[in-house]
């Protein structure tokens, strides 16, 4: 699919068909750098500061702009070990293995998910020896059956 898509209310919207050629200007914009001067995109956009600030507000309210995030560099994710580690847990263990997995500082995001393992943890570590210590903590939570783990060797899409 070409072109900038959107999904309001669970449907999916090309983002043309929702907005005038300034909003969408605007749009591609802000999708490279989120944190443009409103003076510079005004400029670039040959239009108020007003403009483009009620712009920005009403593309908020009307749910196109969900907010505004930070986007590592490669270089600086490159220092960071990441891996998934699949988790399964022994039935009805769920919510003390999710209270101790809690604790561990190296989860970065925890995912309950269908199938032969409950739990997706990604982890970020400085170094393989962090990971190491890290994934012998999850294992010995006692709750945990079994973990299964992939380290990222690079992100395709996405960050």
């Amino acid at each position: 699919m070409n072109g900038i898509y959107v999904r309001i209310a669970s449907q999916t919207f090309k983002v043309k068909d929702l907005m005038d050629p300034l909003d969408q200007k605007l749009l591609e914009m802000l999708l490279k750098n989120a944190r443009e001067p409103i003076t510079s995109l005004s400029h670039a956009l040959n239009v108020s500061r007003a403009t483009i600030t009620e712009r920005m507000k009403k593309l908020e309210a009307r749910g196109i702009i969900a907010g505004y995030t930070l986007r590592l560099s490669e270089a600086t994710l490159q220092r960071n070990i990441a891996a998934h580690v699949m988790i399964a847990v022994e039935p009805r263990s769920t919510d003390a293995v999710l209270a101790a997995l809690k604790n561990l500082a190296s989860i970065h995001s925890l995912h309950a998910v269908s199938g032969i393992y409950d739990l997706i943890a990604v982890l970020r570590s400085d170094n393989t020896q962090g990971l190491d210590r890290d994934l012998d903590i999850i294992r010995n939570i006692k709750g945990v059956v079994k973990t299964v783990s992939s380290i990222v060797l690079s992100t395709k899409l996405g960050n």
